[in-house]
């Protein structure tokens, strides 16, 4: 003979709530033994690259070690020379004197560093005044950097810095956050957080090295 096993599959919230965001209540797995895990385990798939291994956190986030993987950053993704540093997973410039943009958004983001002697280092113009913009990132996104950074000593004086939201790449994409830093032989002298519209400009600050 033939058993047709009916299902309640019409569930409320209250039945998904024991669930484990696969979409299918707990008592329906553990019943039927159909559970196929944690689908929002940030693990599976592994972010980290190089071999890293790949903890969850309590938090629902992720750690990497890359202990022994040779490689540094977020997700083990930096293997760098000697005159560079990681930030985020990205080998930028570190110097004796940088500027460094961090943020997040989908969105072209830029650093501008005017030198003591007026000097202008951007995009449009990448070395000038023995400074040099080594990474210009045009898309954005988790750990996107911009770096301006003085690999032998750098003038002294005062330098003007500023950032400019160029373009977001989402039509009508809320305004989006960036931090930029200033580092001397790699330590952090004084940094700046603000929120941009699309097209707009920070304030400028001046640093005195």
């Amino acid at each position: 003979y033939i058993l047709f096993d009916f299902l309640r599959l019409d569930v409320d919230a209250d039945a998904l709530a024991g669930g484990d965001g696969d979409g299918m209540p707990r008592w329906y797995e553990e019943t039927y033994n159909l559970d196929d895990g944690d689908a929002t385990d940030p693990c599976d798939p592994n972010p980290c690259d190089s071999g890293g291994v790949c903890e969850e956190l309590p938090d629902g986030q992720y750690t990497c070690d890359c202990a022994g993987t040779g490689a540094t950053g977020t997700n083990c993704g930096c293997v760098c020379e000697s005159w560079q540093t990681c930030v985020g997973d990205q080998c930028i410039g570190e110097g004796r004197l940088r500027f460094t943009l961090t943020w997040s958004a989908q969105a072209d983001m830029d650093v501008h560093v005017e030198t003591p002697s007026g000097a202008h280092i951007c995009w449009y113009n990448l070395t000038d005044d023995g400074g040099e913009l080594d990474v210009d990132n045009l898309v954005g996104g988790p750990g996107a950097v911009e770096n301006i950074y003085w690999d032998d000593a750098a003038p002294a004086g005062a330098y003007t810095y500023y950032i400019h939201h160029y373009r977001s790449k989402a039509t009508g994409a809320p305004p989006a956050g960036a931090t930029v830093g200033v580092y001397v032989d790699g330590v952090l002298q004084e940094e700046h957080t603000v929120t941009l519209d699309d097209a707009a400009y920070s304030d400028s600050w001046t640093y005195t090295h």
